[in-house]
């Protein structure tokens, strides 16, 4: 399962009102609290490790971060070693 994200911290995510974005946030491993966008403004589900932040829209799941932040550091080793290999 490959977990895509718009946009996925682990530092926080602020925002400019009124924002628009369309897919899933997350923020992992700082509280959700550091998610500053409100629910009105997302097209997708907010994902926190828990239950602060944008509420009452946040879903609390710290597998799917886990998982989608191994998922982007192995995407992004994989593109080093391209380029390495191809420098």
């Amino acid at each position: 399962m490959q977990e895509i994200f718009a946009i996925l911290s682990k530092t926080g995510i602020t925002d400019v009102y009124k924002s628009a974005i369309t897919g899933d946030i997350g923020s992992s491993p700082i509280t959700g609290a550091a998610i500053l966008v409100r629910c009105t403004e997302v097209v997708g589900t907010i994902y926190t490790v828990d239950a602060a932040g944008a509420l009452p829209c946040s879903v609390t799941n710290t597998t799917r971060l886990t998982t989608a932040l191994v998922i982007c550091k192995l995407h992004i080793l994989a593109q080093l070693e391209e380029l390495i290999l191809n420098f």
